[in-house]
């Protein structure tokens, strides 16, 4: 039965759901009411999959969080207040700007710190080398949960914009830098110490994004939430205007079809 079916869809916030709706919707011989259910469907299964990303894969970076606070100021903001909605725009970038700009600048310092090193001498240190292909390994960790996420961070996104393109290069592109980077500079240097201390700063580079909700307050379950609430209403809203439009152009066409027959 329905019930039967969507209680198991649902279990378990829908992991072993795949929801493709696209050869049903491209059916012509499906009716408009059935492919509205069907949208509907689509608009819940996508929101648990976000859900299951962001609270349950303890995924919510300060790009994400403030990607949904955007959208939500978006669904709340009416043309009589457009001056205070960009006001407040700028506001929530503000902190993704400043995880993005403290992340780069960081991997940059590195990088120039590695090419001076090679300029003076290019030596690499027996007693660093093994720390520095642990760390390298340990970065590589990282690097493989930003790719096999790459998908997810599409999906949430929905489109490329301008908090997706941060996201990506920090999440995707910057823990593969890290990488080679994190390797030679940890084993162009001789000091024990300072091996731990480069090691442990070049791992610390990849997590303040992450880091940075809790350090402001920010509640990533009430913001997760309250977003995939109006999101999915602000759908819904749009998806029934396009239905009522559709309708009334199929009725149309139904009583032109009476009157010449």
């Amino acid at each position: 039965s329905l019930a039967s079916t969507l209680a198991s869809a649902l279990s378990e916030k829908a992991t072993n759901t795949v929801f493709q709706p696209k050869d049903f919707l491209e059916n012509e011989n499906q009716d408009l009411v059935r492919k509205k259910f069907v949208l509907y469907m689509e608009i819940l299964f996508q929101s648990v999959s976000i859900d299951r990303f962001l609270v349950g894969g303890d995924a919510a970076n300060i790009y994400r969080l403030a990607f949904c606070m955007r959208s939500l100021m978006s669904y709340e903001a009416s043309s009589k207040h457009q001056a205070m909605q960009s006001m407040h725009d700028r506001r929530v970038l503000l902190y993704p700007l400043l995880s993005f700009a403290m992340q780069l600048a960081l991997i940059s310092y590195v990088i120039l710190e590695i090419s001076e090193s090679m300029e003076d001498q290019f030596s690499l240190q027996t007693r660093t080398i093994p720390l520095a292909v642990l760390g390298s390994a340990y970065a590589s960790l990282m690097a493989w949960k930003g790719i096999k996420t790459s998908l997810e961070i599409n999906k949430f996104y929905e489109t490329y914009g301008f908090l997706w393109f941060l996201d990506y290069v920090i999440n995707v592109i910057l823990p593969i830098v890290s990488i080679f980077a994190g390797f030679f500079v940890v084993a162009l240097n001789d000091s024990y110490i300072e091996g731990v201390l480069n090691t442990s700063a070049l791992l610390f580079i990849s997590e303040v994004d992450d880091e940075l909700p809790g350090y402001l307050g920010l509640e990533t379950v009430t913001v997760v939430h309250t977003y995939l609430i109006e999101n999915a209403i602000h759908k819904l809203n749009k998806l029934n205007e396009s239905t009522q439009i559709i309708g009334k152009v199929e009725e149309k066409f139904a009583q032109k079809n009476k009157i010449s027959g």
